[in-house]
């Protein structure tokens, strides 16, 4: 509680009647101090989460309350944010969930890494005065599970609070809205080790030097070398552990390998799995690697999450698409710092 909400540019919703309702008023993305409201329940979901499908109707009958309530209804407006998904996504969960408030699409995660990667369906409380214009979160819930009558009290108890007292509650100028999101990797350094050099004699590479190097702000790197002595790497192994953006659904644990060109030349699986926490079996792994081996870092990726990789696993391949897209930043600092070599490689 009393973070400040990030003060980012978000996708405009399509819907003129959404607009209308936001208060927005011009043609270009927004923030949250462009809504006309004093609080801001913003409800972060993936259409592709079975508890946010679940949590629909519980948000659908709670906007239809604040509508209905003169206290509430000019100063509460919600706005939902699908993390992951594009507006073709957006447009069929509100539709098939018969969902009547905005919902705009955070194809890109940007909103989503901002406040931590929490997990979905989470409900923020954000509370909106002149000092502090994009919000201070108040409240933040993991499923909206309490009476309804006892969130109108706490909306009203919120509206009462002013500038001041929200510069209270928000000790750290600088603080966000979440922890940093990170997920623990399930293998320690010698396990990954152990892992990495398997792989390599499976592919006929027995012999290569395989260590673990550190580069400020990327974990779980390593670089395969000819030979211990030998400084540039002609291939790395970024081993990546990540939160699924559905709060139901397992950890994401995977390794990709790229080339000294930045292109995707391998793919493994840690722990990945599908609707149901199912772990997907050797045919999705096929899928999957065709999909993504031969891409190239430091080129455009055209991601399309509206349409899952792997049968039943939208979010695990959405989550894994966006982390190796993000590739390109890793590739032009290792090339910056000459650890990738730039003869062929072995």
């Amino acid at each position: 509680m009393g973070e400040r909400f990030p003060g980012l540019q978000l996708a405009r919703p399509t819907s003129t009647a959404d607009i209308a309702y936001l208060g927005l008023r011009h043609d270009k993305e927004f923030s949250l101090s462009e809504i006309q409201a004093d609080i801001v329940v913003v409800e972060i979901l993936n259409t592709f989460c079975f508890a946010c499908q679940k949590q629909a109707p519980v948000f659908n009958e709670l906007h239809a309350l604040i509508l209905s309530d003169a206290r509430l209804k000019h100063r509460v407006k919600f706005l939902g944010i699908a993390v992951g998904n594009t507006q073709n996504a957006v447009d069929h969960f509100k539709t098939t969930n018969d969902v009547n408030f905005p919902i705009i699409p955070d194809e890109k995660y940007v909103l989503y890494e901002a406040i931590g990667g929490a997990r979905t369906p989470l409900t923020l409380f954000v509370r909106k005065t002149t000092d502090y214009p994009d919000g201070i979160v108040l409240k933040r819930h993991h499923r909206l599970t309490y009476r309804q009558d006892m969130i109108v009290d706490d909306l009203l108890a919120m509206l009462s609070i002013e500038s001041v007292n929200l510069a209270e509650i928000n000790q750290d100028p600088k603080k966000t809205t979440a922890g940093d999101g990170r997920v623990r990797p399930l293998l320690n350094t010698d396990e990954t080790l152990a892992l990495l050099r398997r792989l390599m004699a499976e592919e006929g590479r027995p012999q290569v030097h395989i260590e673990k190097i550190e580069l400020e702000g990327h974990d779980g790197l390593y670089a395969i070398k000819s030979g211990p002595d030998t400084k540039a790497a002609f291939l790395m192994a970024q081993v990546v552990a990540q939160p699924p953006t559905c709060g139901v659904c397992h950890d994401i644990h995977f390794i990709y390998f790229f080339n000294a060109a930045g292109q995707v030349v391998g793919f493994h699986p840690i722990h990945l799995t599908k609707y149901g926490n199912i772990a997907w079996d050797p045919k999705d792994v096929a899928v999957f690697k065709k999909e993504i081996i031969g891409k190239h870092l430091a080129a455009p990726w055209s991601d399309t999450p509206d349409v899952p990789i792997v049968t039943s696993a939208s979010i695990t391949s959405s989550v894994i698409m966006h982390n190796v897209a993000k590739g390109d930043a890793l590739f032009l600092a290792l090339k910056h710092q000459g650890l990738l070599e730039t003869n062929n490689t072995p």
